[in-house]
């Protein structure tokens, strides 16, 4: 595409977003998950957009279940994604005080350790519940992170949600380039978190996700390998009455004998299977949109 037509289409896509944004902003917390709940479900049944797709991972991930209980997750799967997307829009108007209102700490205990040694740690949850309302969680309860993230190819969007994200008190550092800052964020007893759950390409390592191999980016297990950082998962659930319970996981350490392939498997697998329990307790919260298996390994008899 031209590069002047690019530009056209990111400044509409933006102004669209801008607009959307301050409606949602204006609605009560009920009213937001309601119209969320309604744009899920509209995106679902009309549209489609990628409904196929979401179907057929539910199918491959649980092979026993009958297509009305696939649809069903499907249709939840949806009104979550965008329930979540409409609270993430109003997030920056939150002040602490109100986030940890709306989000419950399960068994901090697990932390206070890791915090009182100061040793930097890495967060790691999944695209599952509202993951953008999990970072500023943290944070408000006094864990204060940096999130790597993609960059979104629309430049205008990607600072909304940058900006977003930081009035919530949680900065960014970019997945493509930013390997300093990180590292020494980490050194220095800093936080970090990071969602590896995305296919990866010929640049991942596969591991068993869900009972089928998935490419998986590599460098959360890396750095907590090469830094000795352990790797706490966290995931939250969104609750009937519209708050949030954060479940902090047993803490995942490296494990320093091993060698480099042998501890980014381990621990790659390990974070993994941390998430796919959570997916089998709460299907609806994944998001089953993103083509996850797309990657396959190759075959043994590929030269």
């Amino acid at each position: 595409m031209d590069r002047s037509l690019k530009n056209v289409r990111w400044r509409l896509e933006y102004a669209a977003l801008v607009a959307v944004r301050t409606a949602v902003r204006h609605l009560p917390a009920g009213g937001r998950r309601s119209a969320g709940r309604r744009l899920g479900e509209a995106a679902y049944r009309f549209w489609g957009y990628r409904r196929g797709v979401a179907l057929a991972q539910l199918q491959q991930a649980f092979p026993d279940w009958d297509e009305a209980a696939r649809r069903d997750v499907a249709v939840r799967a949806y009104r979550q994604i965008a329930t979540s997307l409409f609270e993430f829009m109003a997030m920056d108007d939150f002040t602490p005080e109100r986030i940890r209102e709306l989000v419950d700490l399960d068994d901090p205990g697990i932390l206070e350790p890791l915090r009182a040694s100061g040793r930097g740690f890495i967060f790691t949850t999944g695209h599952f519940g509202n993951f953008e309302l999990l970072g500023a969680a943290l944070t408000a309860h006094g864990y204060p992170l940096q999130v790597v993230v993609r960059q979104q190819s629309n430049p205008h969007v990607d600072r909304l949600q940058n900006a977003i994200r930081a009035r919530s008190g949680v900065q960014a550092i970019r997945a493509d380039g930013s390997v300093r800052q990180l590292v020494k964020l980490l050194r220095g007893g800093g936080t970090a978190a990071m969602l590896p759950d995305v296919n990866a390409g010929r640049d991942g390592i596969f591991v068993e996700f869900l009972g089928a191999p998935a490419s998986t980016p590599p460098g959360l297990a890396y750095f907590a390998w090469k830094l000795g950082c352990p790797i706490v998962p966290v995931f939250l659930v969104r609750q009937p009455d519209g708050r949030h319970v954060a479940h902090v996981t047993p803490v995942i350490e490296p494990d320093p004998a091993q060698d480099e392939a042998s501890a980014v498997l381990a621990l790659t697998q390990a974070h993994t299977d941390r998430l796919a329990e959570f997916v089998r307790r709460h299907p609806d919260h994944w998001f089953w949109v993103h083509r996850r298996w797309k990657t396959q390994p190759p075959r043994k008899d590929d030269s």
